[in-house]
């Protein structure tokens, strides 16, 4: 077993409560214990790796994945981190020495944390990351083109190559997939109920949430979107997303033609709906055969303004984190973080 993480006794095993949700089966160790070489004397692999791992995620089943994690890396110089509250994964990437290449073990909470960390490092110094996906939606290591499978990200971790992509903030929140106001943002904060509620996980969570903000939620909402340079346009739309990547909600392919590191982000909004027009147009947005309807508009920025036109918070999310504002400036950093691809 490695340092740094410490398995708890069976009786001790119900006192593990860990405050972002589910159960905690390991126990965080002060950092000055925390070190653990893994030296492989046949082949020694240069790269030093702190690996961030949020054992909560998809409802504690990545903690039983640590035997498999300890495995996989047997052959580096590593120091294993668990999460134990919300905000722990990014002080963890915050407090990477340089050099370290930094491995998000989680789901895009833990990857949106860690990113957050890392953009705190000066560009210049600003340590890799790695990606292995353990959540129930994935849709930033989809951004970055990593395979949504344990063992194919982790050799990608191993034998790939860092590569840079782009990186979105609004109001100074960091974002490797996608931000949204109206329906979408409505739709996360279901999914956190109904996860808690429920214990459901992937499609099933998010189509779950989607019909029931659609059928019991639906509203449209002014904005005043201001793309670029160019003067504002009011439009009630139903939602409007800025991605970095294709997907967002766990696949769904609202932006198919995004880019992750074209030094530019893909802004989107869907016209007001009502719910059975809402309801016949679903597959079509699944599918990503909806960019030819009349209502879904999409325009390639590097910054833009969402505003409430009648000056009424919204309720907005970025990598699945919830917040809320009348005015959201979002803006594009290109090339700001190194991801190991395959």
């Amino acid at each position: 077993m490695a340092q740094g993480i410490e398995r708890l006794p069976p009786e001790q095993k119900a006192a593990g409560s860990n405050p972002a949700g589910g159960t905690t089966f390991f126990k965080y160790v002060p950092r000055t214990h925390q070190h653990t070489h893994c030296i492989n004397t046949e082949k020694k692999v240069m790269n030093s790796y702190r690996i961030i791992i949020n054992p909560c995620s998809d409802h504690s089943e990545t903690a039983r994945l640590l035997p498999a994690i300890e495995e996989l890396f047997s052959g580096a110089e590593c120091e294993f981190l668990t999460t134990q509250a919300p905000g722990h994964a990014r002080q963890l990437a915050a407090e990477t020495p340089p050099g370290q290449t930094v491995v998000a073990v989680g789901g895009d909470g833990t990857v949106h944390e860690v990113l957050a960390g890392l953009m705190t490092h000066p560009s210049p110094t600003r340590p890799v990351l790695g990606i292995i996906p353990t959540g129930s939606g994935n849709d930033a290591a989809l951004a970055f083109g990593l395979p949504n499978s344990f063992g194919l990200a982790g050799a990608a971790v191993l034998r790939g190559e860092a590569r840079a992509f782009d990186v979105g903030c609004v109001n100074g929140h960091w974002f490797a997939s996608s931000f949204s106001v109206g329906l979408d943002a409505l739709v996360v904060s279901k999914t956190v109920e109904y996860k808690a509620r429920h214990n459901w996980s992937g499609a099933r969570l998010y189509y779950s949430a989607l019909l029931y903000v659609i059928t019991h939620q639906l509203k449209s909402i002014d904005l005043e979107i201001a793309v670029d340079s160019n003067d504002p346009v009011t439009a009630g739309v139903l939602l409007s997303c800025v991605t970095n990547g294709r997907t967002y909600g766990g696949g769904i392919p609202i932006n198919p033609d995004a880019v992750p590191d074209d030094g530019r982000l893909t802004l989107a909004w869907i016209d007001n709906l009502s719910v059975p027009a809402s309801l016949a147009r679903l597959p079509l947005i699944t599918r990503g055969a909806h960019t030819k309807l009349k209502v879904y508009h999409m325009r390639q920025i590097e910054r833009a303004v969402l505003q409430s036109a009648h000056g009424g918070e919204l309720i907005a999310q970025a990598d699945g984190e919830l917040f809320s504002g009348t005015r959201f400036e979002v803006g594009v950093h290109p090339g700001a973080i190194r991801v190991i691809i395959p």
